[in-house]
């Protein structure tokens, strides 16, 4: 990914792996900061895809989800 990314931002809730924090407050910060956004892809459990599919839309992004069972 970040071979074709400008920016790639990978979250996890307890920081294990990239940026600790929920997508869903990122987005937003960088909502609130005027970043550009023209892609949003988004993996994990269900739940976490609903929080992320509702904003996304509100918002206009362009996204593509996988959702894993948890």
């Amino acid at each position: 990914m970040r071979a074709v990314s400008d920016t790639l931002i990978v979250t996890t809730d307890d920081g294990s792996y990239g940026q600790k924090g929920l997508v869903t407050d990122w987005l937003r910060e960088l909502i609130a900061r005027g970043t550009q956004i023209d892609l949003v892809l988004a993996a994990g459990p269900v739940v976490m895809m609903r929080a992320v599919a509702e904003p996304t839309a509100r918002w206009g992004f362009a996204r593509w989800s996988a959702s894993i069972p948890s």
